[in-house]
């Protein structure tokens, strides 16, 4: 079960259809960024945090058995 994305993340995302260029924040600045790389810079950080996910899961199993 996939958990909601969170509200900021989805009024962020509905932002990103109407902007050529969006402020993305990176470490602790934002910057302006075209929005096809923010938009691939998302897609990528979904797919690290569901491998992070899996894993911690698997280890979740080992521990609990």
């Amino acid at each position: 079960m996939e958990p909601e994305p969170p509200i900021q993340f989805c009024k962020q995302h509905s932002f990103l259809l109407h902007q050529d260029v969006v402020r993305f924040q990176i470490g602790e600045v934002f910057a302006h960024v075209p929005k096809d790389e923010v938009e691939n810079r998302i897609e990528n950080m979904k797919e690290v945090t569901s491998h992070k996910l899996t894993k911690l899961d698997e280890e979740k199993q080992y521990v609990v058995a």
